[in-house]
């Protein structure tokens, strides 16, 4: 049971950050940003690997936007971490360094 939590968690968590990414890159970018179906007006949630395209998708579309895989979750899957840096550092420990917030 507490690895199901985990893992519903890290979805919904996952799904809240990229509506709010996907919704900031829409109003910048609306006519060069391939379509991304948003299926929370219909309280649908995505699937796991649907979130993960669609972070790899920013991943290759912009460059200060990077999909690193940080690690097995508890349950085994690849814990992800997205990380969207005007600097371009991409690397956890550097961005605490230099004050950052992650």
């Amino acid at each position: 049971m507490k690895k199901f939590i985990t893992y519903f968690l890290l979805i919904t968590a996952s799904m809240i950050v990229l509506l709010i990414i996907v919704s900031r890159i829409n109003r910048e970018k609306s006519n060069s940003l391939p379509e991304v179906e948003l299926l929370y007006e219909n309280n649908i949630s995505l699937p796991y690997p649907e979130v993960i395209k669609a972070y790899e998708m920013l991943d290759k579309r912009y460059r200060e936007a990077k999909l690193i895989t940080y690690g097995p979750t508890d349950i085994g899957k690849p814990l992800q971490l997205f990380v969207i840096s005007k600097s371009k550092i991409f690397n956890p420990d550097q961005l605490r360094k230099k004050g950052y917030r992650i």
